[in-house]
């Protein structure tokens, strides 16, 4: 559990170097997406609606500067795997 939230506290600090723009609550979706929970999933766990949560997936994505073809996990996964 120790190794998983050390790995989490480094996901979390890389994305908010990448892009400072991303608010806690666009910060805890990606740890969620990077936990590969779906969106039905993350409305669950965070109490959000599927519609707000689908929002702030695309808020992300806007910052993040994803093309309409880019996958926002995979895009997740590159960042938070950069040295």
């Amino acid at each position: 559990i120790k190794i998983m939230m050390r790995q989490k506290e480094r996901d979390t600090s890389r994305l908010k170097k990448y892009t400072q723009s991303l608010t806690p609550s666009e910060l805890e979706i990606c740890e969620l997406i990077l936990a590969d929970k779906n969106i039905p999933e993350i409305s669950a766990i965070t109490g959000k609606s599927i519609s707000n949560v689908t929002s702030t997936r695309s808020h992300i994505r806007s910052k993040l500067n994803l093309k309409k073809d880019e996958n926002l996990k995979d895009s997740l996964i590159k960042i938070t795997r950069k040295n």
